[in-house]
C-alpha cells in the first residue's frame, strides 16, 4: 500500500505544496503587515506626546514649586520691627513695572520681590535696598537653567480677608509660567501668612498699593 501510495503521485502534490507562498497569500501578508506597521506608528506617536505633555507638566510644576517655596519663605518670614516702618507693602506695580511685595528680611533688609519682563526672558528677582554696609543695589534671580525652558509669563501678590472683609496676615502668591517653544501655560498658586504679624496693629501695617 505504501508503494501504491507513492507510486499514485500524493507525495508529490505534498512536495509542491511545501515548495513557497502563492501570489495572493504573499499579497494578504503584506497587507496584515502594513496595517501592523500602520497601527504600531499610531500607538508610538500617540505615546510620544503623551509623554511630552507629562515630562512639560512635570517641569512647570517643579519650576512654580521652585520660584513659590522662594517667595513664599521671604514673605512667612518678613520681619516686624514693631514700629510704622516697618511694613509690608503689595503693589500693582513695582519698580520694575510689575506687581511686587516689599517686606524687611531677617536680615534686616529690605528686599522688593517682582519679577523681571526683558527681551531675553523673564524671571524672578528680588531687589535689595542698599543698606550702610552694603551700600549698593543688589539684584537676586534664579539661575536661568532652572527654568526648564519656561518664562515667569506673571507674579501677582493679594491680600486675602475674612469673609466679614476684615483684615487678615494671608498673602495669595500666585504664578503664571509660559513654554517659549510650544507656547502652553501653567498657572499656579499658593497662600502663605505673614506669621510675624499677628494684632491688629500689626495688620494694619500690611499694606496695598
Amino acid at each position: 500500500m505504501v508503494q501504491d501510495k507513492w507510486a499514485s503521485g500524493q507525495w508529490r502534490k505534498a512536495k509542491k505544496r511545501t515548495e513557497g507562498y502563492t501570489l495572493l497569500e504573499m499579497i494578504v501578508s503584506l497587507a496584515l503587515t502594513a496595517i501592523l506597521l500602520a497601527s504600531a506608528t499610531v500607538l508610538l506617536t500617540q505615546s510620544l506626546r503623551l509623554h511630552e505633555r507629562l515630562r512639560a507638566a512635570t517641569d512647570a510644576l517643579l519650576v512654580s514649586e521652585i520660584i513659590l517655596d522662594k517667595v513664599t519663605g521671604e514673605i512667612a518670614g518678613a520681619k516686624n520691627n514693631g514700629y510704622e516702618g516697618s511694613t509690608v507693602v503689595i503693589a500693582s506695580e513695582g519698580s520694575r513695572g510689575c506687581p511686587s511685595v516689599t517686606l524687611t528680611t531677617r536680615g534686616d533688609r529690605r528686599v522688593e520681590i517682582t519679577s523681571d519682563q526683558t527681551e531675553e526672558g523673564a524671571g524672578l528677582l528680588l531687589v535689595f535696598s542698599p543698606t550702610k554696609a552694603d551700600p549698593k543695589e543688589t539684584l537676586w534671580t534664579l539661575d536661568e537653567k532652572l527654568y526648564q525652558g519656561y518664562r515667569l509669563e506673571e507674579l501677582d501678590f493679594e491680600p486675602l480677608s475674612r469673609k466679614d472683609g476684615s483684615r487678615t496676615n494671608v498673602i495669595r502668591v500666585s504664578v503664571k509660567l509660559c513654554n517659549e517653544k510650544t507656547g502652553s501655560t501653567y498657572a499656579r498658586s499658593r497662600s502663605v501668612a505673614c506669621s510675624h504679624f499677628v494684632t491688629e496693629e500689626d495688620l494694619e501695617r500690611i499694606l496695598t498699593e
